[in-house]
């Protein structure tokens, strides 16, 4: 990038975030999870958060 005279972009580790990200999935997925949160008692928003922590 530098003998491109491109802009080094800030290292991930740096930037700040905000908590926040929209995320966009079909019909049917949207379905299952909002079952499967209903079926935990939570919403479908802590339900994915649950889901996506699990992952990490």
């Amino acid at each position: 990038m530098h003998r491109n005279d491109e802009p080094i972009p800030d290292p991930l580790s740096s930037r700040s975030y905000s908590g926040k990200f929209n995320l966009r999935v079909g019909e049917r997925l949207h379905r299952q999870l909002a079952i499967k949160a209903a079926e935990e008692h939570l919403s479908l928003n802590q339900y994915v958060i649950r889901k996506l922590g699990d992952a990490s």
